[in-house]
């Protein structure tokens, strides 16, 4: 069965999205760069994945032509005249839009967000360092930046990167890191990782790194002043338990597979639910072994 797949426009979902790519027979498109009438008739999809923000109406009108496809629809609403096998939504978004969208001609299936487990490593060699972490914009600056001077005299040594293209002109930091590839290896290469919003705690626990978050969580510690840090960074036993358990809680229930299983068990497609069951005890063992 040929899956086609669109781009995803949040973050949330790249878990799923290298789930599917990594582990199933799937061919990605742009509807940006290639009509869906050009896409159908070329590909013939049995199952399209497909981000809400490239539903059109070319798309509706082309699958009235493709009646057999089953569309698993990512976003938080459900276009008139599209008809999906299963609408996937965010756990976070409210309960109204959540009534919004159910509907008995289609499946509702709430999503979680959850870590990544294709994650390359040991392709990038960083300089070991005592703390690392990602900036995003000016905000996490703003909470970096008097970690950094606090820490100075101490003589901790940190290392920043970030997702984008962004020019910083801040100490300690590396620029662009290609997330897929390279932040694996990043965080593996300081004592502790700082989250600064919450958005790498759950790819960081899968893969046996520490953290410390400045928002609190159920996972690792939050900072409370620097003196937590200074404190975890003194304790490699404590560090190492605590990743530890982080770890098995994430492996256990909360990777991308897991969500990705969910989305074809309610497709019912035992045959790919089998696959991705497989693959997945594959990816978590390769992380345990390595």
């Amino acid at each position: 069965m040929q899956i086609v797949m669109t781009p995803f426009t949040q973050k949330i979902y790249r878990p799923i999205s290298n789930c599917v790519f990594r582990s199933l027979y799937t061919q990605t498109v742009d509807p940006k760069k290639t009509n869906w009438y050009d896409i159908f008739d070329k590909l013939k999809p049995g199952i399209l994945i497909v981000d809400l923000n490239y539903v059109n109406n070319n798309l509706i009108s082309v699958h009235k032509d493709y009646p057999s496809t089953k569309i698993v629809l990512f976003g938080n609403g459900v276009p008139e005249n599209l008809v999906p096998s299963v609408v996937c939504v965010s756990r976070s978004i409210s309960k109204v839009i959540l009534k919004n969208i159910q509907s008995d001609d289609y499946k509702v299936v709430t999503v979680n967000e959850s870590a990544d487990t294709t994650l390359n490593r040991n392709t990038t060699k960083f300089l070991p360092r005592d703390i690392c972490s990602m900036i995003s914009g000016q905000n996490d600056l703003t909470t970096i930046l008097p970690i950094i001077a606090e820490s100075e005299s101490l003589n901790v040594r940190f290392n920043l990167a970030s997702e984008s293209q962004l020019e910083l002109p801040v100490p300690y930091y590396l620029g662009h890191i290609d997330y897929q590839n390279q932040f694996v290896d990043f965080v593996k290469s300081s004592s502790s990782f700082i989250d600064l919003n919450n958005s790498y705690i759950l790819d960081i626990a899968a893969f046996g790194g520490f953290a410390l978050t400045v928002q609190p969580t159920s996972l690792f510690p939050a900072i409370e002043s620097f003196w937590t840090i200074e404190t975890y960074l003194k304790n490699h036993k404590v560090r190492k338990r605590i990743s530890k358990e982080c770890q098995s809680k994430v492996l256990c229930s909360n990777t991308g597979f897991h969500e990705t299983i969910k989305i074809f068990e309610s497709l019912d497609i035992p045959d790919i639910v089998s696959k991705l069951k497989y693959e997945m005890k594959d990816s978590i063992q390769w992380i345990l072994e390595s």
